[in-house]
């Protein structure tokens, strides 16, 4: 990396992503009397679901992507320990699972996740030369993060990323765009919005004001993918929010960028406290809240709760990136997204139908670490460079 202290923050990522994945591992705490044989672990079930598979390999990349770039150059003896000690890492803790309460203990889970670490290295090897502005591949900081923000918001709308030419497939994937608009969501329609509002300013900040003009392909290839790609279905409200959120970005090029990004910081943290608290319904009942750090993340659907993570982190990190880009600094920019999430989990303690979660202020402490990773560029564009350039 470029200097001691960026593999150090790495470093301390890297340690902070390893005890994430030993505590979802080992969730819920709950020691059974006995523990299961051993045996256990060669058992593999006849059907695998495509969650869990993506859930083991999406677990460990991070452990991979980090400790690559925290231990320095990408070394033979470097990757052997990577991989190395990330295998014995899922290797014991799938023997753990053995005495944990509600979890299932397999070697083949062990195999996907050193497949993720794996995947993790491949990622890194490009990213350390991007990031440290080295090789043909080289692009200069800010306009990185800007790129990065436009594959987030196509990555986290396509997720599990598998995708299906089968006719009966794409069919059912089509079926709610089928049945019109009797079914509007007003709230999946502003979800939908906030993706190519955030891909256009990133457009912008990349390739100049004109660059916004690919959300035109880039919305279009987003909706194509979404009728393909397994677990996905397109339907008229996604459908209109991201028009929506297209045509306001087409819009928003009129105005000058302070105060774009000023209306989009605005409209993001309002919108985040409007998914969060609506809709509301007096004769809902009131749920429990989830006390316990990401607890909610690994009940239910692992699927389903990756998908509305990846939507919800790409809000959290949109904002800081616009805040930065903005001059703001990183740390109290995270502390007070951190502080706006928790006074909307409080407010849904109080709201019937809704899940207060106080895991949504760790994540936006996790975004801000992440993006302060992320090298930038000062801004110092000069009146006549303004009139050509706009970020």
């Amino acid at each position: 990396m470029q200097n001691t202290g960026s593999e150090r923050r790495w470093l301390l990522l890297w340690l902070l992503m390893t005890s994430l994945v030993v505590y979802g591992s080992l969730y819920p705490f709950q020691w059974r009397p006995e523990p299961l044989p051993w045996q256990t672990l060669l058992v593999v079930p006849r059907h695998i679901s495509r969650s869990d598979i993506i859930g083991n390999l999406a677990l460990f990349i991070p452990y991979g992507f980090c400790g690559l770039l925290a231990l320095g150059r990408p070394r033979l003896p470097v990757i052997v320990l990577l991989v190395g000690s990330g295998t014995l890492l899922a290797l014991a803790l799938q023997t753990l699972q053995l005495s944990v309460f509600g979890r299932t203990a397999a070697l083949y889970d062990a195999a996907w996740n050193t497949a993720g670490i794996a995947s993790g290295l491949l990622l890194a090897l490009p990213a350390r030369n991007w990031l440290t502005g080295r090789g043909p591949m080289a692009i200069q900081p800010e306009r990185l993060t800007a790129l990065l923000v436009v594959l987030a918001w196509l990555a986290s709308e396509w997720l599990p990323w598998v995708p299906s030419l089968d006719w009966q497939h794409v069919k059912d994937n089509l079926r709610p765009l089928l049945q019109g608009f009797a079914h509007l969501s007003s709230l999946q329609i502003l979800a939908a919005a906030l993706g190519p509002l955030l891909a256009g300013e990133a457009l912008i900040v990349a390739l100049g004001s004109a660059g916004v003009l690919g959300l035109l392909p880039l919305s279009g290839l987003l909706l194509a993918g979404k009728a393909v790609i397994v677990g996905q279905t397109l339907n008229s409200s996604v459908l209109l929010g991201v028009a929506a959120g297209t045509g306001l970005a087409l819009a928003g090029t009129a105005l000058a960028p302070t105060p774009r990004r000023l209306l989009l910081i605005l409209l993001l943290a309002a919108s985040m406290a409007g998914l969060a608290v609506l809709p509301i319904d007096p004769y809902t009942a009131r749920l429990s809240a989830d006390w316990v750090p990401f607890a909610g993340l690994l009940r239910g659907d692992m699927l389903i709760n990756a998908q509305s993570l990846a939507g919800r982190l790409l809000l959290y990190f949109g904002l800081l990136w616009l805040l930065r880009l903005q001059r703001a600094p990183l740390l109290p920019a995270g502390i007070a997204l951190a502080l706006w999430l928790l006074v909307l989990e409080l407010v849904q303690v109080l709201l019937p139908g809704q899940r207060a979660d106080i895991t949504e202020p760790l994540w936006a402490l996790l975004c801000a670490m992440a993006l302060a990773l992320l090298p930038s560029t000062p801004e110092r564009v000069s009146p006549q460079a303004s009139s050509r350039r706009d970020y």
